[in-house]
């Protein structure tokens, strides 16, 4: 990477968390959200679904940390928290991420929340807006560290957000962050259930990671 920095004039970014090295040819664009597709809108698969729905979406592999999310729907079910169900979407890809995968499946079967979690599978991006819009709760407990582009499209479409990513943590509310604590997990969704969808969050990925204005930054850098 350092060899790399060298060799270039710009090196551009969506935040200074995705490229954490010193270097003065940096420049933060945002990431670029097509705000036309992800938006608030109410889904064909939303409409009809009265259960409180947690979705999240990517690569199925340890690194997203699926396995608290399982622990915190059991602690939410006996806790009482009814009426929900947790929607994942996406697939696992190298050998390692298939044994987490069987792994989830025999947890869930362990804890009996088979009716209550489901694997989606792989979802084309044609489709993945609806997908978004047919969730309340958006969940993210990824260690990736930087800004994450599901989070953004999620909060483009309106969602409520939660998420343990560091890099959210200048741009959500307390509220909308948790630690890896299974426990804590639960408090939050219980918590954010409660409240109003994130039509802010909307504002700010429109404002900020519009893919328009990634575009008009990057045209304008090379004008330079």
């Amino acid at each position: 990477l350092k060899l790399a920095e060298k060799l270039v004039d710009k090196i551009f970014t969506a935040s200074k968390e995705s490229f954490r090295l010193p270097s003065e040819k940096v420049e933060i664009t945002g990431h670029g959200i097509d705000t036309d597709k992800f938006k608030y809108q109410i889904s064909n698969l939303k409409s009809t679904n009265l259960k409180f729905v947690i979705i999240t979406v990517g690569r199925i592999s340890q690194v997203k940390n699926l396995d608290l999310l399982v622990e915190a729907a059991e602690i939410l079910r006996n806790r009482n928290f009814n009426n929900f169900e947790i929607k994942i979407a996406g697939a696992p890809i190298l050998e390692n991420d298939k044994i987490y995968f069987e792994k989830l499946k025999e947890k869930i079967r362990e804890k009996k929340l088979s009716d209550i979690i489901e694997f989606i599978g792989s979802i084309s991006n044609k489709d993945i807006a609806e997908f978004y819009q047919s969730g309340d709760l958006f969940v993210n407990l990824s260690d990736t560290g930087s800004l994450d582009k599901a989070i953004l499209e999620a909060m483009a479409c309106g969602l409520k957000i939660l998420t343990s990513n560091e890099a959210f943590k200048n741009v959500l509310k307390e509220e909308n962050i948790t630690d890896k604590n299974p426990e804590n997990i639960a408090d939050k969704i219980i918590s954010l259930a409660k409240t109003v969808n994130g039509y802010s969050l909307t504002e700010y990925v429109v404002k900020n990671h519009n893919l328009y204005n990634l575009v008009g930054k990057i045209i304008k850098e090379f004008e330079r």
